[in-house]
């Protein structure tokens, strides 16, 4: 169940808030504070739709893209990281989630 409270939730009210592309025009310490803050309730929101055998198809996939989208982000941020060998695993996830019936 996604309450206004669980990762899922939370990462919900993210999503139509702001989006990763709402950052753009902070500055780059309050950017990455945001960034590091949408990053950790995606990843709990997705261990949490990764747990629930009938989680939203729609939210599940909203939540691998918008991962996607914040490691492009913090990728041309800072090149040489890792995020877009991380962007790269969220990619995988997301056509592997797209071909389950």
């Amino acid at each position: 169940m996604k309450t206004a409270t669980s990762p899922a939730g939370l990462a919900h009210v993210l999503l139509k808030s702001f989006g990763v592309a709402g950052v753009a025009g902070l500055p780059p310490a309050v950017r990455d504070v945001r960034l590091t803050e949408a990053e950790s309730l995606l990843l709990s929101a997705d261990e949490d739709l990764s747990n629930v055998e009938a989680a939203p198809v729609k939210t599940k996939k909203r939540v691998l893209e918008t991962l996607i989208e914040l490691c492009e982000v913090r990728d041309a941020d800072a090149p040489d990281r890792g995020y877009d060998a991380q962007a790269a695993e969220w990619k995988a996830r997301l056509q592997e989630h797209a071909s389950k019936p």
